[in-house]
């Protein structure tokens, strides 16, 4: 007769295969415990509703695996294995079940990943797009596309009340790099399943310049002095022609938008332009409560592992008509200590198949 402890970690093995298991320790790198006294981890989903960290990692292990896990089956497993660190005399010193496992699967991470190398070679300027894998010169379609408008300078922020000085997340400042003729090119296909829409919408709109903007995000601010802080963003865009801008920025994670935001700003002339400017936008809560528990992780592996699966669109349109006249899109990484936040700037574009090309001509 077999013992009911025998029964169980049967079911445990079976349950947790080895497809499951890889799926389960992803996503509790990308979905880390909350801060101590910071409440849950929640997430908006498509149909309004709010989702916590056992629900989402579940959510992650089907989109790989196709198979379903119940948030109910991942906390069990997280008991299991939490049980299972303290029976081996781990140190786990008052920590819940989700710190005690999700510490315990970043130190395998951590073994089993090369150390990163760092220096004035790789980050005294922002690097090429070795991070993501991509080639760093693509072929571009031939032909110069319309410029209808550029974003002449981003700033994502932190500040705080009373204080004079603020502490920059994300730094764009190079209205030239969107319109040099040596820009490096990136195939959607590499990033559309990050970006959703994107490489519909390029499709849609072949004569528009489409850009990808790696940020490394600096976030070496002192947690310890803020009071009342203010996270925001203000951008700057320049155009030829006057026109009521919308600019509707959709925030993505695992492919899932998560957040939309719309704003709209008239045109003021400049220099026989337009510019439009959005300043001091204040960031939604969900944002920042993601920007400070990224902040809180204790290394910029475990944070770039998180960062990895977030992307933005920026996508403006003429109000009036709903002509899109622009699109951006963002990925991000962890700036190392002491460089600050840098960006790249690259041009979309689509490799088109001669299949594709005798099926669309």
């Amino acid at each position: 007769m077999q013992r009911e402890g025998s029964a169980a970690a049967d079911d445990e093995e079976t349950v947790w295969a080895a497809d499951t298991e890889e799926a389960f320790r992803e996503a509790l790198l990308m979905y880390p415990p909350p801060l101590p006294g910071k409440g849950k981890i929640k997430i908006q989903g498509d149909d309004g509703k709010m989702y916590g960290r056992n629900e989402l990692i579940a959510y992650y292990i089907f989109n790989k695996t196709g198979k379903v896990r119940t948030r109910k089956q991942v906390s069990s497993h997280i008991q299991v294995l939490a049980r299972k660190q303290q029976r081996e005399g781990h140190p786990v010193k008052g920590q819940s079940s989700s710190e005690i496992v999700t510490q315990a699967v970043y130190g395998e991470f951590e073994q089993a990943s090369a150390p990163p190398q760092a220096g004035p070679g790789s980050f005294g300027k922002a690097p090429s797009l070795a991070p993501f894998g991509f080639g760093a010169a693509a072929s571009q379609p031939a032909g110069t596309p319309l410029r209808r408008i550029v974003l002449t300078s981003l700033y994502g922020y932190l500040r705080v009340e009373m204080a004079e000085s603020r502490h920059d997340f994300v730094v764009l400042e190079q209205p030239d790099a969107f319109e040099s003729p040596h820009i490096e090119t990136v195939d959607v296909v590499q990033v559309c399943d990050k970006l959703p829409g994107v490489r519909e919408l390029l499709r849609l709109h072949p004569h528009l310049p489409f850009h990808l903007v790696k940020c490394w995000v600096d976030l070496s601010y002192d947690n310890t002095q803020i009071h009342r802080p203010f996270f925001g963003t203000t951008a700057t865009y320049m155009a030829d022609e006057a026109v009521r801008l919308e600019r509707s920025t959709s925030v993505f994670s695992l492919g899932k938008q998560v957040i939309e935001k719309v704003q709209v700003a008239t045109g003021t002339p400049e220099n026989g332009g337009f510019v439009y400017s959005f300043v001091d936008a204040p960031m939604c809560q969900d944002m920042v409560n993601f920007i400070q528990k990224v902040r809180a992780l204790e290394s910029p592996e475990l944070a770039n592992k998180v960062l990895e699966n977030l992307g933005i669109v920026e996508v403006l349109r003429d109000e009036i008509t709903q002509e899109v006249v622009g699109c951006t899109a963002f990925m991000f990484e962890t700036s190392l200590r002491g460089y600050g936040a840098q960006c790249n700037v690259y041009r979309l574009y689509e490799t088109v198949s001669e299949s594709e090309r005798r099926f669309t001509a």
